[in-house]
């Protein structure tokens, strides 16, 4: 058997919705449309924060490969820099300083004579405002490393 609706029932009764559950749904669905923008916000600075890290990550890189085209003899001498501005949002940063090893004995006791055993390169790339934005890339060689 079919059942029919009986829709004058519905159109004449006094039931609807009221002020009050309508300022409820729109407070509950902007409470939501804070969250969703929130959480794509986030996701973009997340997005930039790794962008700019890859960024500074080649810059350090490309100026490791830059170092290490040099003899071992002029490293010390001419490619220590600090703070070069790069793109003009990135500052980097390189440190060529000998080491002496203690595996041969330490300053003047060194049995060879030779205080810097090798070579510790460090290139630092910063950028942002804080301090917490960088990254830093370390390599060691000695006089005796061939190309």
């Amino acid at each position: 058997m079919i059942k029919f609706i009986n829709i004058e029932k519905y159109l004449s009764g006094e039931s609807g919705t009221t002020l009050v559950e309508l300022m409820v749904a729109i407070v509950i669905t902007t409470i939501i449309m804070i969250g969703g923008l929130q959480f794509f916000y986030g996701g973009k600075l997340f997005l930039n924060h790794g962008k700019s890290r890859r960024i500074a990550l080649a810059i350090a890189e490309q100026r490791m490969e830059t170092v290490l085209r040099y003899p071992y003899n002029q490293m010390a001498d001419s490619l220590s820099e600090a703070g070069t501005v790069i793109g003009g949002k990135w500052a980097r940063s390189t440190i060529v300083s000998g080491v002496d090893d203690d595996a041969d004995g330490l300053g003047a006791g060194d049995s060879d004579g030779n205080t810097d055993d090798y070579m510790e390169i460090t290139v630092a790339v910063d950028w942002g405002e804080s301090s917490n934005k960088s990254i830093s890339i370390k390599n060691y060689i000695s006089e005796y490393w061939q190309q």
